[in-house]
């Protein structure tokens, strides 16, 4: 009839089996001691969203959990797994910029514009970098002068092509992010999001690996007293609310606040604003509990994050 219905002793039964086959299940943390203690390990099938509005660090933070996860990864000496980041926004060189910044210790911006504080530890960090098990899907500034814009079925046939051609199977997929996707169907954006989000989580439980992916908020988030986004605030896209397994609204309080403000009033919580200070607030967490708000200390120029402290 094509109708799946299942008998109650096969509940059990598959239960089981979900069970076993969760002990060997990947896991991926974040890196950052406050958000693993809650969030505890993202698992192989689930859709992780990132919610911002432009130039919060939603980029940001996925880049640096992306990049500790490949460093994870080579420093347990696993060959057959990597993690890829697909970009619709940055280059790979304009990733590989953050990413040598951070190995070297030298600012991204100072590197940009050809100021080398060090060029032996730039070269060292080149030499590390390209050693780490962190893949890029995307384009390329040296290699092409237009921007693709990738469909989520390209991104499968990648995937599958480095694991046909090369052995790599995915640890960890980073999709940066979901407005700028390619359509493949759909009538309008609201549409077009919802489908993507959809082949997202199916790309998480088909390749067996979380993935993480990023989506702009929408412009009403500005005018709250609280700006942290919150279920529903995907620009375009309700769908993520539903399908989303976890969703973690960020907010730089330095984009509507000054320095110095103290951010009880609008966020709950007593320190006061600063220009490297990110809020991250788990909204949504299928399996455990959400709400909690988690500040954060970020280094844009290095790509850097740590927990406040």
């Amino acid at each position: 009839m094509g109708i799946n219905v299942y008998k109650p002793e096969e509940i059990s039964s598959l239960t089981l089996e979900m069970i076993e086959y969760n002990i060997n299940i990947t896991r991926v943390y974040t890196g950052i001691g406050s958000l693993d203690t809650s969030m505890r390990a993202m698992r192989g099938g689930e859709l992780i969203v990132f919610i911002g509005r432009p130039s919060n660090f939603k980029s940001g933070l996925m880049q640096f959990i992306a990049r500790n996860e490949a460093t994870n990864l080579m420093n347990h000496d696993i060959t057959d797994h990597a993690v890829f980041y697909v970009t619709w926004e940055q280059s790979v060189e304009d990733m590989a910029l953050l990413e040598l910044a951070a190995m070297s210790g030298q600012d991204s911006q100072d590197l940009a514009e050809g100021k080398i504080e060090s060029r032996d530890a730039l070269n060292l960090a080149a030499a590390s970098r390209a050693g780490l098990p962190l893949w890029a899907i995307g384009h390329s500034l040296k290699r092409r002068s237009r921007r693709p814009r990738l469909t989520m079925s390209n991104v499968v046939n990648a995937l599958y092509f480095c694991a046909d051609e090369w052995g790599i199977q995915p640890q960890l997929i980073v999709l940066d992010y979901l407005q700028r996707i390619m359509p493949e169907g759909g009538s309008d954006l609201r549409m077009i999001n919802s489908i993507n989000v959809d082949k997202a989580k199916d790309l998480a439980l088909e390749m067996g690996c979380p993935v993480l992916l990023g989506c702009q908020a929408k412009r009403e988030v500005d005018s709250r007293r609280n700006q942290i986004p919150q279920l529903g605030d995907g620009a375009e896209s309700s769908a993520i609310e539903h399908t989303a397994d976890r969703i973690l609204g960020l907010h730089m309080p330095y984009r509507s606040m000054m320095a110095g403000e103290s951010l009880l009033e609008n966020y709950n919580i007593d320190i006061l604003c600063r220009p490297d200070l990110v809020l991250a607030q788990l909204v949504k967490h299928k399996t455990g509990q959400a709400g909690g708000l988690y500040p954060l200390i970020v280094e844009p120029g290095i790509n850097g994050v740590r927990s406040w402290s």
